[in-house]
């Protein structure tokens, strides 16, 4: 059975009565509600088993042998890139050392100014 509530307060309040009763409850559109506003989806809906009892979850499914697969090649990409950003970092050295310390002094001077503009506030006009 779904439910609509025209607020996330009411719908968590109905979920968490029927929880107490022995039935599985939960609201299923929340994250959507919350971006695009709950009279935009038209409400929040929650989910209500018809009967109770409803409250052990199923097991998990294993994942398959694509997701495995697309995991995998995630992580080895990302070690790669890793990888190659280190070697790449001290093959050129000089370059790094470089670039790390005009970062650190275009930060000292962002922060050291913008410390003193808003510690002591704009001046009136």
């Amino acid at each position: 059975m779904i439910r609509k509530f025209d607020s996330y307060e009411r719908a968590a309040m109905f979920v968490e009565e029927k929880r107490a009763e022995g039935f599985r409850a939960e609201i299923v559109n929340e994250s959507v509600g919350f971006l695009w506003g709950s009279r935009t989806v038209g409400g929040f809906r929650v989910e209500v088993a018809d009967e109770p009892g409803g409250l052990e979850e199923p097991p998990p499914q294993p994942d398959g042998i694509f997701i495995r697969l697309a995991r995998a090649i995630v992580l080895v990409v990302l070690a790669v890139g890793v990888v190659a950003a280190i070697v790449s970092a001290i093959s050129a050295l000089g370059a790094t050392i470089d670039l790390a310390i005009g970062i650190a002094i275009v930060a000292v001077i962002s922060l050291g100014g913008g410390y003193l503009i808003f510690r002591r506030g704009f001046p009136s006009d």
